[in-house]
């Protein structure tokens, strides 16, 4: 949850993991009249996207011919078991 705040309002701003490689949700809240959109809080998720992608890819196993293996799942018990 970030947060951010101007002479008229306040903004909250959460945002998901990330889908793949570079999609993600916000959602936001405006309370009062905020003004601004948020600038101040871009940097933050941009380099929490940045560690998760970076933490994503050391952790990804590789395979034989050197591709990355299979995606895992964002939550357990997310994919119907066959």
């Amino acid at each position: 949850m970030l947060y951010d705040r101007d002479a008229h309002g306040e903004f909250l701003l959460f945002y998901t993991e990330l889908l793949g490689s570079r999609v993600f949700f916000e959602i936001v809240q405006r309370i009062g009249g905020y003004r601004g959109y948020g600038a101040a809080n871009a940097p933050v998720r941009m380099t929490a996207h940045r560690r998760q992608r970076l933490s994503d890819a050391r952790a990804a196993p590789s395979t034989r011919d050197g591709s990355i293996g299979p995606a895992r799942p964002l939550l357990s018990g997310a994919c119907p078991s066959t």
